[in-house]
């Protein structure tokens, strides 16, 4: 999904969001569009750490380490 893309999509979400409190709707403790875009941002995280590793398939020591803290952040 393009950055574009995945900013109207957002978007969209938002204003959604807003017009259900708006209209007195109970709010979420977690907002389906904070609960997809973060879904989405993991997915993306996911797919630059597999293009790293078909990149630098011959990785070297600082490469490896740069793997490392890349896998190791989408822990946290």
């Amino acid at each position: 999904m393009t950055g574009s893309v995945l900013t109207k999509w957002i978007m969209k979400l938002t204003q959604e969001e807003h017009a259900q409190l708006k209209s007195g709707q109970p709010g979420q403790a977690s907002s389906l569009c904070v609960f997809l875009v973060e879904g989405i941002e993991l997915q993306e995280h996911q797919r630059n750490i597999e293009l790293f590793i078909m990149l630098n398939k011959y990785m070297t020591t600082t490469q490896e380490i740069k793997l490392q803290k890349k896998q190791t952040s989408l822990m946290k």
